[in-house]
């Protein structure tokens, strides 16, 4: 009888320690994807775009109370540029990955502009122009002062601003004033890729 009722205490013993280890890892888990969303600037909404999973489900994770599968933790670690274990361990990680899908992206005149510096993490504008052959990409004035770095990886861009043109090949890099619109065109027949770096008056390097 002693035997019996020592078995039970242990198996209860034991099931407490589960359980307590279970909240323990939901809630952690739940701080994590909280914390990292913030970070990256994304509503819970957005997050819930860019993973695929429903937004109730990330409220749900993030408030603990979820009990996720293993293909949920996938989509969200992966949004969120961690591993699953990074996202349930207690000891956040000490560096952070952007995936290219979760980088906002904007289209138009055959050109794709991918904004390089997410949200958050943004002193400066920084992006990617890939434009197609006779592509066309126009950016608007910036406020006063502003000032525009802009570096042509491959191809050749034509860089329009204040009525004069100015053509740039591979590893041409050109600094003028953000204050004014730009158009950047490309002429060629091969694909044009370069990267810009508009500062505002006041932020760092302006």
């Amino acid at each position: 009888m002693k035997d019996c009722q020592a078995g039970y205490h242990a198996d209860k013993g034991q099931t407490e320690k589960t359980e307590q280890m279970a909240d323990r890892t939901a809630e952690t888990l739940a701080a994590n994807i909280k914390r990292l969303r913030e970070r990256r600037g994304h509503t819970q909404q957005e997050l819930a775009d860019v993973s695929g999973v429903p937004r109730p489900t990330i409220a749900n994770l993030e408030s603990g109370g979820a009990n996720p599968t293993l293909s949920v933790l996938l989509k969200v670690a992966d949004s969120l540029g961690v591993t699953i274990e990074e996202l349930v361990s207690g000891a956040g990680p000490t560096f952070t990955v952007h995936r290219a899908k979760s980088l906002p992206e904007r289209k138009k005149g055959g050109a794709a502009v991918r904004r390089l510096i997410p949200d958050g993490f943004r002193p400066a504008d920084f992006e990617r122009v890939e434009l197609a052959p006779g592509g066309r990409f126009g950016a608007r004035a910036e406020s006063t002062g502003a000032r525009e770095v802009f570096a042509c990886e491959s191809g050749e861009i034509e860089l329009l601003a204040a009525g004069e043109s100015l053509m740039l090949s591979a590893g041409d890099v050109a600094a003028l004033g953000a204050d004014q619109p730009r158009d950047y065109a490309n002429r060629g027949k091969k694909k044009a890729v370069g990267y810009r770096i508009v500062a505002s008056h006041g932020s760092p390097g302006a």
